[in-house]
């Protein structure tokens, strides 16, 4: 999520900033980066690009806030987050501590055309938030060997971007895959996934859910995870966290009321989800 930090127009003494930029190729930015703020501060960062965002966080933390879109991110140590920005700007807020070490990879449109189906392109485009996942140890390695290398090293630094792409684009391909379902499967489980949207704090059993579409409860388990990339319990959290986001943004209801709005009987379940699904607890968040 990291773009070319513009120092003019952040408080550099307060935020000790180091940060490389290499061109890949034409299309392709990767971003070093090395922060150490003294105090919980911010920068404003602007993402003059069209395209995939990959974000790699090795230690620290930090969230961005969009300016433009509902899209805020968190990520800390050992966290990946794949975004779809579409020339956005924001702030990044930093904790006080440990530094930031984390590398970022823009890959504009033209590029993940060429790598991707469009049907997957379409389907990013409209996405904002792909993942926000524990890395890989694959991942967790090329980063440490990006942060270490020596900048003169060019081919190297490349080389290595080109293998983190590589990978997060098969696995983008992989969970993409075209369902084995006709088109009445796919109609009745796009039916399923409506359902869950607009029930999520009460959500339907398996054994209901799969009455009310005409589907047997196999072919409704299956063919969700097929067709969406998740199961439908990791729909329903999506969907209650995505809401949370929200409701702790908008600073009208504290985090007992949010978690009755969003359908949980005890308020250490939603904190617990809640820190599951971004990395933090949602009491330490700051909008």
């Amino acid at each position: 999520m990291f773009a070319k930090i513009n120092t003019n127009n952040n408080t550099t003494n307060e935020i000790l900033i180091n940060q490389s930029h290499i061109q890949i190729e034409k299309g392709i930015q990767l971003y070093i980066n090395k922060i150490d703020a003294k105090k919980d501060n911010l920068i404003f960062i602007k993402n003059n690009f069209c395209g995939l965002s990959i974000s790699i966080t090795f230690s620290g933390f930090w969230h961005y806030q969009s300016h433009n879109y509902a899209l805020v991110i968190l990520s800390q140590a050992g966290y990946s987050a794949l975004n779809y920005i579409n020339n956005d700007c924001g702030k990044i807020f930093l904790k006080q501590g440990k530094q930031i070490q984390n590398i970022t990879i823009n890959i504009e449109n033209k590029i993940l055309l060429k790598y991707l189906s469009y049907k997957i392109y379409e389907k990013l485009k409209f996405s904002q938030t792909i993942a926000n996942k524990l890395s890989s140890n694959f991942i967790a390695i090329t980063t440490k060997e990006l942060l270490s290398a020596n900048a003169t090293n060019e081919l190297f630094i490349k080389a290595r971007a080109y293998d983190l792409i590589a990978y997060e684009l098969k696995m983008l391909n992989d969970s993409y895959k075209e369902p084995n379902l006709n088109q009445d499967d796919i109609k009745a489980l796009n039916s399923a996934m409506q359902i869950l949207k607009q029930n999520y704090k009460n959500p339907p059993t398996i054994q209901s859910l799969a009455r009310s579409i005409c589907i047997n409860e196999t072919k409704l388990k299956l063919g969700f995870k097929q067709l969406f990339g998740m199961t439908i319990h990791a729909s329903i959290t999506q969907a209650r966290m995505q809401e949370a986001k929200q409701l702790i943004s908008q600073k009208e209801l504290n985090l007992a009321q949010i978690s009755k709005e969003l359908g949980y009987k005890q308020q250490h379940n939603f904190t617990t989800a809640f820190k599951k699904y971004f990395g933090i607890n949602p009491s330490k968040i700051k909008f």
